[in-house]
């Protein structure tokens, strides 16, 4: 207490450094310079200010913190928010940022009276940086609380958020995220799903005209066995049953709880059905029948209403975080009356980082690319992904979309010099392919046999450019294919289909 009145919360505790800082200022005005916060050594020994906790929490979690020595120096600086929100995912065609959401966003910006700011703490002189963020009250009006920080239920996933986001992508995207890709016509007729309302198997009758949701998950058979003992569920032949003439075959009582958690979350969002390869595709069927629903894996995908990835999962019985699991921590601290916390890592950091187990298996490569609209559930929070969006839990970044035909004149009036229009299409799907071959042979599959069966489906969307595929590649650009090299400690492998040298898809 200072002249008989109390100390705003956070700022008593708040070391030397720290307490000069006029945060409530940064979060709408750019800093002139990087404010120096001292060496690592003097914040990491100061944990009794909250800021240099949130400091020091923030770079250990972005990076490995062995690389930073205890004399480095920690500067702070910010940037406006929006702008650190850009995401360009390497699947979205190498084109220009008009293939990124930059135009919408800023877009949005502009119509703020004030732009917010994130923090940007950084390890002078290396590229290791962290992202700080004010979670705004609720209780403010939309408009003010664009672009700031969400807090996080550690327990709960916030499903009325989910919602949202479904319903702003049907009426902002309009038919652009509803549109089946190439894949969507070999969709199998008769397809079977689950009714989540009855708890059963069923056969849809017209599933191209039927909104469903698929899960995307690990089955991690062994390590699932090992942890809990659990095998894995799946139907066979002898499980199918009828009521009143038609394919109706009940769940069994016990479930993993990645299965559980996505029957929730398919009633929570307002559907009905729901495609899971283990239950859906009868696992002892003849190898021909097997295989053909195998080979229409990419079609279910393509044309599901949405894409639920349990990427944090090891195996089928680890649930969904936010579900059945608890999530990690946001960390926060009030800091002068305002509540700033660390950020997660953003989607196109997790786009191919091996710290999600889900990105590592080989079969769910193309249900990530495939999926129409994807709900990434990570330990930390969830995030939604479509084709003209990338949203997150933990930031109010929602924005409405600008024409296709606006981003193209509105990039060439920034940067004149580019050809928005055919810049890259002298190279046709080459790049695509090649950047769709170099993340899938860094994933693991469990059977060497499925190495091109479970890219099948990407290929077949690159098809009507890239002619047919021998051995994984491409007619078209055949020669350009074979200048593939194997990593230093790949080996050839043998399988059933005794696979040629030459191809990318027999090594290891």
């Amino acid at each position: 207490m200072a002249n008989g009145r109390p100390t705003p919360p956070g700022e008593s505790d708040l070391c030397d450094v720290c307490n000069t800082i006029d945060f409530k200022r940064y979060l709408f005005h750019k800093m002139s310079r990087n404010l120096s916060l001292g060496m690592w050594k003097r914040i990491v020994q100061t944990p009794s200010c909250p800021f240099c906790r949130l400091v020091v929490i923030a770079l250990r979690e972005n990076s490995n913190q062995t690389l930073i020595h205890p004399n480095d120096r920690i500067s702070l600086n910010n940037f406006e928010s929006w702008e650190l929100g850009i995401e360009m995912s390497p699947h979205d065609r190498l084109k220009s940022d008009a293939y990124s959401n930059m135009l919408d966003l800023r877009s949005r910006a502009k119509e703020c009276q004030d732009v917010a700011h994130r923090f940007v703490v950084s390890v002078e002189e290396y590229p290791i940086q962290a992202y700080l963020q004010y979670l705004v009250p609720c209780q403010l009006p939309k408009e003010e609380r664009q672009f700031f920080g969400r807090v996080l239920d550690r327990e709960t996933v916030d499903v009325r958020l989910l919602r949202s986001w479904l319903r702003r992508c049907k009426k902002w995207h309009e038919k652009t995220c509803e549109e089946d890709g190439i894949a969507g016509q070999r969709l199998p007729d008769k397809l079977r799903l689950i009714d989540v309302k009855e708890m059963a198997i069923v056969k849809a009758p017209d599933a191209k005209w039927l909104r469903y949701l698929t899960l995307s998950y690990v089955w991690g058979t062994e390590e699932m066995e090992r942890e809990s003992g659990m095998k894995p569920v799946v139907t066979n032949r002898a499980d199918i049953r009828t009521r009143d003439g038609k394919e109706f075959t009940p769940l069994p009582e016990r479930l993993p709880n990645t299965i559980e958690d996505a029957i929730w979350l398919t009633l929570a969002l307002g559907f009905r059905y729901l495609w899971i390869d283990g239950l859906c595709i009868i696992q002892d069927d003849p190898p021909e029948e097997k295989k053909r629903h195998l080979d229409k894996m990419d079609a279910v995908y393509n044309c599901s209403a949405l894409t639920i990835a349990a990427a944090s999962g090891r195996h089928a019985d680890s649930g969904i975080p936010g579900i059945s699991t608890r999530r990690k921590a946001q960390h926060c601290e009030v800091i002068k009356g305002l509540r700033i916390a660390t950020m997660a890592p953003s989607f196109s950091e997790l786009e191919g980082s091996k710290s999600l187990i889900w990105n590592t298996r080989g079969w769910t490569f193309q249900e990530k690319i495939l999926a129409k609209r994807l709900l990434l559930f990570t330990e930390s929070q969830v995030y939604y992904k479509c084709s003209e969006a990338i949203w997150t839990e933990e930031v109010i970044m929602e924005t409405g979309r600008l024409s296709k035909n606006g981003k193209s004149m509105l990039l060439k009036m920034v940067v004149p010099q580019l050809n928005v229009d055919d810049q890259w299409n002298y190279l046709g799907m080459f790049p695509d392919y090649a950047m769709a071959v170099r993340e899938y042979t860094q994933r693991t599959l469990t059977k060497p046999d499925d190495t091109l069966i479970a890219i099948k489906g990407v290929f077949s969307t690159l098809q009507p450019d890239s002619g047919e595929f021998y051995f994984g590649l491409p007619s078209a650009y055949f020669l350009q294919a074979l200048l593939w090299y194997p990593e230093p400690g790949s080996h050839h492998v043998r399988t059933n289909h005794e696979l040629p040298s030459w191809t990318w898809a027999s090594w290891q």
